[in-house]
C-alpha cells in the first residue's frame, strides 16, 4: 500500500505543476513546460492506476492503464525534444520537429504491437511479459532505449551544443541548466531502470524523473540573473581558505591553549591574544590576495565618494571627463553612452566611448513602460529572461544592440524621460551582479544630477541659469502668480520674499492644487551649499510631485519622501521643512512641521503675535519617520496671519553677534497684520537688511499665508 501511496504521490505533485504552468501561461516557456507536465502528469496517474489495479488483480482494465503510461510517455519524450529544439532556436527546426514526430509515432506502433503486457504476482512482482521486436531483442528493450536514453541524450546535445552559438549570457545559462536538468532526468530513469531489474517495485518511481526536471526547469526559467561562474568560484575558494582554514587554526589554537594551563583566567587571555594574532594574519593574507581570489572590497562607497566629489562648476567638459572615467574604473566596464533629451523630447548622445552619435524619441513605448513600472535601472539580460518585458522587449534589444550596452538607466522628472545612461558590458566578459544592479539603483540621485546638468546648466550662460534655475524663479519653484488667483477666491493670499546667499542654494517653495477643495504648500531647505543643493532641491521637488500622483495620505507622503532622502540622495541630505495642506471649505491648515525652526502666526482676535510649532524631525537623518509626525492644525480667522522661516533668517547676526530671533519675527508680524501678505514678508526682510548692516551669508526664504475674509 505504501508504494500506491508513492505513485498518487507523483502524479498529485505533477497536476499541482500543470495547473501552475497553465496558470501562467504568459510566458512562452511555461508553455512549452507544460506541454512535458500535463503527459507527464497522466504518466504518474495511469501508472499510479495501473499499480493499483494489479494489486487486486483487475488484468483487464490495468491493461489498458499500462498501455495508456506508455503513450503518454510517448507524447511527454516529443515535448522534451521539440523544447529542446524551439529554445535552443535552431535554424532547422522545420525539419527536426517533423523527424521528431515520425521517431515518436514509431513508438506508438511499438507500445501497441511490441510491449508485452505489464503484470504482477507474488512472485515475481512487477514485469512485463516478453515480446520480440527482433530476434533477441524485446520491444520495451527498443522502447526504453529509444525515448528513456537516446531522445534525451540527444536534447542535451543539441542544448550544450547551442551554447557556443547564442549571444545572450542569460540565454546561454537557460541552455546549460535545461540540458543539466533534463540529464538529471536520464540519470534517475537508468537509476530505475538498473533497480527494476532487481527489485520490480522500482518502476513505480518513473514519474521522479519527470518531478526533478521540472522542478529544476520552474527555478532555471525563473531566473532573471546570469551566474558569474567565476565569482562563484573565488567565493568558495574564499569561505575555504579564509574561514574554514582559519577556524580550524582557531580550534587548533585553542585546544593548545586548554592543554597549556589549568587556569580560566590564562584560557581567556591566551585565546583572546592568539584570536587576535590571527585575525591580523587573515586580513594582512586577505588584503594581498584579492586580486588573485577575487576583489570583495564595497566599491559602491567609493563610486558614492568619487561622485559626490564631483564638481559641476567645472563645467560640461570636466563633468563629461570625469564622471565616465568614474563609472568605468568602478564598475569595470568597457564604456558607456549618455544621452540627454531636447526641447522636442528627442534624446541626443552628449557622451559615448563607442563613437554613437544615436538619436532616438524618448517618447518611445518601451521608455513608457518603463516610467510607468518606476523600474529605474534595467539589464539587458533580466530584459530577455523576464516574460514581463515581452511586449517592450524587441524595442529595447534594439537600443541595446545598437549602443552596444546591457545595462539602461533612465533619469525621470515627473512622468517624463529627461535622459539615460546606457553601460556596456564588462571586462573580461564577467557579468553585472545583483550587487552592481543595487548599487546603481542606490545611487541613482547622482545620475539625476548629472543628467539634468547636461540638459539644462550646460546650455546656457551660466548668470541666466542662475536666475532661472536657482533664484526662486518660475520653473523651480513656481511663480506665486501662478496660485494667487486660486487662493484669493477662496478668501487667503500668500507670498514669499526668497534671497540666496551663494546664488545656488537648497531653500525652495512650492504650492501644488489638489482639487477645488484642498491645496498643499511647501516650504523647505535642502542641507548644503551651492549647486549641489540647488540640483537636490530640484531633485526633491520632483520627488513629492511625482509621489503626489500616488500618495493621497498626507503623512504617507513625507514618510515617502523620507525614505527618498534616506536612500537616494546623497549621504549627509537632509531637508528641513514644512509640508501643509489649506482645506478651504473650513479654512484649516494641516501641517506637518519637519524641522522648519519658525512659525509665528498673528491671531487677530487676540491682536497678538505667538509662535506656534508642530511635532516632526528632520528628514533624511532616520530611515522610519512615521513615529516622529503628527499631524497638527490650525483654523484660520479673519486677519490672522503666519510666516514660515527657514533657519537663514532666524541665525542672522549682527556686527555684535547678536541673532536676529524669533522674538523680532513676532514683533514685526504683530504691527503690521493689517499689511498684504506680500508687505509683510518684504518688511521682514527690511528689517533684516537693517539689522545685519552686511552681507547675508546664508539662504533666507520668508513665506506669509494669510486669511482676508
Amino acid at each position: 500500500m505504501g508504494l500506491i501511496f508513492f505513485t498518487y504521490f507523483f502524479a498529485l505533485l505533477l497536476l499541482a505543476n500543470s495547473l501552475y504552468l497553465s496558470f501562467y501561461q504568459s510566458n512562452y516557456v511555461n508553455v512549452l513546460l507544460n506541454k512535458i507536465s500535463i503527459p507527464a502528469t497522466l504518466v504518474a496517474f495511469f501508472l499510479a492506476l495501473s499499480v493499483h489495479l494489479a494489486f487486486y488483480e483487475q488484468f483487464g482494465i490495468q491493461r489498458l492503464a499500462s498501455t495508456a503510461t506508455l503513450l503518454c510517455m510517448i507524447l511527454a519524450s516529443y515535448h522534451i525534444a521539440d523544447m529542446a529544439f524551439v529554445i535552443s532556436e535552431v535554424g532547422i527546426y522545420p525539419i527536426l520537429k517533423k523527424v521528431n514526430a515520425v521517431i515518436h509515432l514509431a513508438g506508438i506502433v511499438i507500445v501497441l504491437f511490441f510491449v508485452g503486457r505489464f503484470q504482477w504476482n507474488p512472485l515475481q512482482g512487477f514485469f512485463f511479459t516478453p515480446k520480440e521486436i527482433l530476434p533477441g531483442i524485446s520491444g520495451l528493450r527498443v522502447f526504453s532505449s529509444i525515448y528513456s536514453l537516446i531522445v534525451p541524450c540527444v536534447a542535451i546535445v543539441i542544448l550544450f551544443l547551442r551554447i557556443f552559438f547564442v549571444k545572450s549570457n542569460i540565454h546561454r545559462q537557460q541552455l546549460l541548466l535545461h540540458g543539466f536538468s533534463i540529464g538529471v532526468c536520464l540519470l534517475i530513469w537508468i537509476a530505475e531502470t538498473y533497480y527494476f531489474m532487481i527489485f520490480s517495485w522500482a518502476f513505480a518511481f518513473l514519474p521522479f524523473g519527470y518531478v526533478a526536471m521540472l522542478l529544476f526547469d520552474n527555478i532555471i526559467f525563473s531566473l532573471t540573473r546570469v551566474f558569474d561562474i567565476k565569482q562563484m568560484l573565488f567565493g568558495i575558494i574564499r569561505f575555504l581558505f579564509f574561514t574554514v582554514v582559519f577556524s580550524a587554526l582557531a580550534g587548533f589554537v585553542t585546544a593548545l591553549v586548554m592543554n597549556f594551563t589549568n587556569s580560566p583566567a590564562g584560557w581567556v587571555a591566551l585565546i583572546t591574544v592568539t584570536g587576535v594574532i590571527l585575525l591580523f594574519i587573515r586580513s594582512s593574507i586577505s588584503n594581498k590576495l584579492q586580486y588573485v581570489l577575487g576583489s570583495t572590497a564595497d566599491y559602491a562607497k567609493k563610486l558614492d565618494s568619487d561622485l559626490q566629489s564631483l564638481d559641476f562648476a567645472k563645467g560640461h567638459d570636466a563633468i563629461l571627463e570625469a564622471f565616465p572615467r568614474m563609472m568605468k574604473q568602478h564598475l569595470t566596464c568597457k564604456g558607456l553612452n549618455i544621452l540627454v533629451s531636447d526641447e522636442n523630447m528627442n534624446l541626443q548622445t552628449v557622451y559615448s566611448d563607442f563613437d554613437h552619435h544615436n538619436t532616438m524619441s524618448a517618447n518611445l513605448p518601451c521608455f513608457e513602460y518603463l516610467l510607468n513600472q518606476n523600474n529605474v535601472v534595467i539589464t539587458k539580460t533580466e530584459l530577455i529572461a523576464n516574460y514581463l518585458y515581452e511586449n517592450i522587449r524587441a524595442e529595447l534589444l534594439d537600443i541595446f544592440e545598437t549602443t552596444q550596452t546591457e545595462i539602461l538607466i533612465s533619469m525621470r522628472e515627473g512622468q517624463k524621460l529627461i535622459g539615460c545612461i546606457l553601460l556596456a558590458p564588462k571586462t573580461h566578459s564577467a557579468e553585472y551582479s545583483l550587487y552592481d544592479i543595487n548599487m546603481l539603483s542606490d545611487l541613482y540621485s547622482y545620475f539625476f544630477l548629472i543628467i539634468y546638468y547636461l540638459r539644462n546648466i550646460t546650455k546656457q550662460d551660466i548668470t541666466a541659469t542662475i536666475d532661472r534655475e536657482v533664484e526662486m524663479s518660475d520653473q523651480i519653484i513656481g511663480s506665486i502668480q501662478n496660485y494667487k488667483d486660486a487662493l484669493e477666491s477662496h478668501h487667503f493670499s500668500m507670498d514669499s520674499v526668497a534671497y540666496s546667499a551663494h546664488q545656488l542654494g537648497g531653500d525652495f517653495i512650492d504650492y501644488i492644487t489638489l482639487n477645488e477643495r484642498r491645496a498643499m504648500f511647501l516650504i523647505g531647505d535642502v542641507s548644503g551649499k551651492g549647486l549641489s543643493a540647488s540640483m537636490s532641491m530640484i531633485i526633491l521637488k520632483s520627488v513629492i510631485h511625482t509621489y503626489l500622483q500616488k500618495s493621497p495620505d498626507f503623512k504617507e507622503l513625507v514618510i515617502k519622501v523620507n525614505r527618498f532622502i534616506k536612500d537616494n540622495l546623497p549621504r549627509g541630505t537632509f531637508f528641513a521643512g514644512l509640508f501643509g495642506i489649506i482645506d478651504f471649505p473650513t479654512n484649516t491648515i494641516y501641517y506637518l512641521n519637519c524641522g522648519i525652526p519658525l512659525m509665528s502666526m498673528y491671531i487677530n482676535s487676540y491682536k497678538n503675535a505667538i509662535e506656534i510649532q508642530g511635532e516632526g524631525r528632520v528628514l533624511g537623518f532616520v530611515k522610519n519617520i512615521a513615529p516622529f509626525l503628527k499631524v497638527r492644525k490650525i483654523t484660520l480667522h479673519k486677519g490672522d496671519a503666519i510666516v514660515f522661516t527657514t533657519d537663514g533668517l532666524l541665525e542672522a547676526t549682527n556686527l555684535k553677534g547678536d541673532r536676529f530671533g524669533s522674538d523680532r519675527v513676532g514683533h514685526i508680524l504683530q504691527e503690521n497684520h493689517s499689511a498684504k501678505s506680500s508687505q509683510i514678508a518684504r518688511i521682514i526682510y527690511n528689517n533684516l537688511l537693517d539689522f545685519i548692516l552686511r552681507k547675508i551669508d546664508d539662504d533666507v526664504t520668508i513665506l506669509v499665508l494669510k486669511y482676508n475674509e
